[in-house]
């Protein structure tokens, strides 16, 4: 019998680091650009659930399948990624979130086997539990970790098309819904979750609907602006965006700092995903480019503090 209360578990999160580095204490493995999913599988039976705690079999029923497939346990916990890959092979987050194509479940950590909870288990102990946990099963691949040569991983991953690699220390427990410094992230090219609060408005092809996206952060009970998106908002996502805002429409700028040029404010709810280059030294981010909705993120929980944490 289970030993986690698997409604209530959370993720484990890592920080940003802003360059790979070699240490004998840590591990490195690819940074899979999909959908961060909790899995329970149960005597050949796989229940899915995202960051948020929403169910995600409904969503990726193949992927729940191949895990039911693949777990050798008759109970486990397990920490994956779902993505979808592109024609070479690369996790595709827009392919992902538009359920376009074949999925493959990235597995990385294992948190329970067999109703014994591994949580506080280091992590090279919790690797080698997981690759005896897994059976060669199309759909699913275990993540390995690459210990010391940080570096080189990172070389690795970003010339195979991924967008990095994260970083694990080695002795480090798990810990569920804690953005930890003993997990953390390097990117070739950053990205990061922000709430929407307001689209200017359209002009051409687009007038009359979104032009660019208002974007903000929360930091200290306020809400503060970004910077504007409009690169990569394609005609389907505008359409997308439009409606998951129209519910969240409201008269007046959610900002504390609000932009100009703004038509339309809403209410901070909806996450979107947005790649750029850097953050400039007032806050803004240079060269923006629009990834995608975050469905399965909270937006309260998305700050300026965990999406730039101070070095």
């Amino acid at each position: 019998m289970s030993t986690l209360d698997f409604a209530r578990l959370q993720p484990m999160l890592a920080l940003e680091a802003k360059a790979p580095f070699d240490d004998p204490l840590w591990g490195f493995e690819p940074k899979i650009d999909g959908f961060r999913a909790l899995a329970r599988v149960v005597d050949g039976r796989a229940r899915l659930k995202s960051r948020r705690g929403l169910p995600l079999d409904d969503r990726f029923p193949e992927a729940a399948k191949a895990l039911g497939d693949a777990v050798l346990p008759d109970e486990a916990v397990l920490d994956l990624e779902v993505a979808v890959l592109d024609d070479l092979g690369r996790p595709d987050f827009a392919r992902t979130l538009a359920g376009e194509g074949a999925v493959t479940c990235f597995v990385f950590d294992v948190l329970e086997r067999d109703g014994v909870a591994l949580l506080d288990r280091p992590l090279a102990e919790r690797k080698a539990l997981l690759a005896a946990s897994l059976l060669p099963t199309p759909g699913v691949t275990a993540l390995e970790l690459h210990a010391e040569h940080g570096r080189e991983v990172f070389r690795a991953a970003v010339s195979l098309g991924f967008e990095g690699v994260v970083a694990k220390r080695l002795d480090a427990p798990y810990r569920p819904g804690e953005r930890s410094r003993a997990w953390l992230k390097v990117k070739a090219v950053r990205e990061a979750d922000f709430v929407v609060g307001g689209a200017t408005e359209g002009a051409g092809r687009v007038a009359g609907g979104i032009g660019a996206l208002a974007l903000g952060l929360f930091s200290g009970g306020s809400f503060v602006f970004q910077g504007l998106v409009g690169s990569g908002l394609s005609e389907r996502s505008r359409a997308e965006l439009e409606r998951a805002l129209a519910p969240h429409r409201v008269a007046d700028p959610p900002f504390a700092d609000p932009p100009r040029g703004v038509a339309r404010w809403f209410r901070p709810a909806v996450v979107v995903r947005v790649r750029f280059l850097e953050r400039t030294r007032d806050g803004r981010l240079r060269a923006p480019r629009y990834a995608g909705l975050r469905p399965d993120l909270d937006a309260p929980s998305l700050t300026v503090e965990g999406a730039f944490p101070a070095r």
